[in-house]
């Protein structure tokens, strides 16, 4: 007595669901980041390629791809999934089948060859599928952080100009006002004005340590360093108008010692802005009681030493190395300020190619030096 064989199209149909339900289970337990998905989105197109397989083992003409394109599409969309997983994905499923088939008696040597090429085709149309959908995918989210970088970019760039701008316009108005407590200074005051008076140097000069910090916040996120424009300058002339400008520091007395005719080509404009971090950190932590001294050498020929120099308590060694960090303010700051003064001091020295250097000693005072080249356009 022959048993009849149930046709491999028919096994396919019949057992549809047992098919996705035993390959979804095996799928999640050899691959685990499946596990986070539901039933909906792991099964995807599975049932309708199984509906293709078996008209296409019935004889019937169908476009078996099709729901292989849209399986490798939407697992590009999976996190943590590469080709691999889809790779697999299609062996459990040919697994399945073939053991399922083999059950049955249903497979003959002709269909195992229409099912072998049905997978073929759509591991090939999955696999090109996701290739392409993650390139996209990797391609649009790096045009999508350079349009963002872009317009931050933009925006950092209005912000720094108007910063720029503000602190420069605001500097005027404090030296006008610190000029004019200096004349009445000059005058008989009663006791209660000079206190005014006072509180009037005492609060303009904190706000133009703010206002210069504003300045050195223009170069913070700069990854090429400080932006300098050399030209030929005469240095000697440029000292003496510097400490002439800024006699009217709080009560400080401020002295000059620079050579004649030292010229050479530098940032004048970076120089002073240094000088005036500098200066502002003598007025603050120095000796009132006695002067800064501000100056300049040539050394060798070939170098400019342009030093800073106070009286007043030492700063720790254990400082020193620290004070041209971005941010770091010594422990006897006054807490005005945001700490970017020295820091800008060794920004402006090293796009010179040169150095600043500190010496502090609780006798001898402290000196910071920007030790630059004659001509740094080399």
């Amino acid at each position: 007595m022959t048993v009849s064989r149930m046709e491999a199209y028919k096994v396919i149909k019949q057992y549809k669901e047992t098919i996705i339900e035993t390959w979804m289970n095996e799928v999640r337990e050899e691959l685990p980041e499946a596990k986070k998905h539901d039933r909906v989105a792991l099964a995807n197109d599975i049932p309708f390629f199984l509906d293709d397989l078996a008209l296409v083992l019935e004889g019937k003409e169908t476009n078996i791809s099709h729901e292989s394109l849209e399986h490798g599409k939407l697992r590009a969309l999976f996190d943590n999934y590469s080709l691999l997983h889809v790779l697999r994905e299609y062996r459990i499923l040919k697994n399945r089948i073939f053991s399922l088939l083999d059950q049955e008696g249903a497979l003959q040597v002709h269909e195992q060859l229409i099912v072998m090429d049905a997978f073929d085709v759509a591991v090939e149309q999955a696999g090109e599928m996701f290739f392409q959908m993650r390139n996209k995918i990797e391609s649009d989210a790096r045009e999508q952080v350079e349009h963002d970088i872009s317009k931050l970019q933009d925006k950092d760039v209005l912000k720094l100009e108007f910063i720029e701008g503000l602190s420069h316009d605001m500097k005027n108005p404090i030296t006008n006002i610190k000029l004019a407590i200096d004349l009445l200074r000059d005058k008989e005051l009663s006791e209660e004005t000079e206190s005014i008076l006072n509180l009037l140097i005492k609060n303009a000069d904190k706000t133009e340590v703010l206002i210069n910090s504003l300045k050195n916040i223009s170069f913070i996120n700069n990854e090429e360093g400080f932006p300098v424009n050399l030209g030929h300058v005469d240095l000697t002339n440029r000292l003496e108008s510097f400490v002439k400008n800024n006699r009217v520091r709080a009560d400080h007395k401020i002295d000059i010692q620079v050579e004649e005719d030292i010229a050479g080509y530098w940032d004048i404009e970076a120089i002073l802005r240094a000088l005036d971090n500098l200066l502002e950190n003598a007025v603050r932590y120095g000796d009132v009681s006695r002067p800064i001294t501000v100056g300049a050498h040539s050394y060798q020929g070939e170098q400019v030493i342009i030093f800073v120099h106070n009286y007043g308590k030492a700063i720790p060694f254990e400082e020193q190395a620290k004070i041209f960090s971005r941010l770091y303010q010594v422990n006897n700051s006054t807490g005005v300020g945001q700490g970017l003064g020295l820091a800008t001091v060794k920004e402006i020295a090293e796009a010179h190619h040169g150095k600043v250097e500190i010496s502090s000693l609780e006798q001898e005072g402290t000196t910071f030096k920007l030790v630059l080249p004659v001509d740094s356009r080399s």
